[in-house]
């Protein structure tokens, strides 16, 4: 399942050791089997069947993003 969680850096950005009070928000995905996700990869270039779930999942995520429903 893609999950997207966005504000996360302005919670603790790169260089800081205490996270501050912002708010965050959690985007789902709809489930995917692994096939799916193979499938999804594979349209992307992807060589062999980890690296295409791999891919799948990445392309979903930024969907997510985006604010891009699946």
């Amino acid at each position: 399942m893609p999950v997207y969680i966005d504000g996360v850096f302005r919670v603790l950005p790169r260089g800081r050791f205490f996270p501050s009070f912002n708010p965050i928000k959690i985007i789902f995905g709809k489930p995917y089997s692994p096939a799916q996700l193979k499938e999804k990869g594979v349209h992307l270039g992807a060589a062999d069947n980890y690296e295409a779930i791999a891919r799948g999942i990445q392309n979903e995520v930024n969907n997510l993003a985006a604010g891009e429903s699946a």
